[in-house]
């Protein structure tokens, strides 16, 4: 019996985290447009392009800079001066 109470339990687990990760933005889906998987091989191929060019490159006025840090920290330290040319506009 224990064990039918558990296999219930773990089936229903299962289908609580399956319906929340449906809610998530990022939830997989099958139907993409031409724009969005153009937009996504883009955005893939930049932040390939950047782990290696910007977050791969030890600083000296950055010590260890990494992918989360604040924006206007990395522009003020020109991290991203190959990666967004945009960024001299602020500077």
């Amino acid at each position: 019996m224990p064990s039918q109470i558990l296999a219930d339990y773990l089936q229903r687990r299962e289908k609580l985290i399956a319906d929340d990760r449906a809610l998530r933005v990022d939830h997989v889906r099958a139907n993409y447009t031409e724009a969005e998987l153009k937009a996504d091989k883009v955005l893939r191929a930049i932040r390939a392009r950047e782990a290696v060019s910007v977050w791969a490159v030890e600083r000296e006025d950055v010590p260890h800079p990494y992918p989360g840090m604040e924006f206007l920290n990395g522009m003020d330290t020109s991290l991203f001066p190959d990666c967004h040319p945009l960024t001299t506009v602020y500077s």
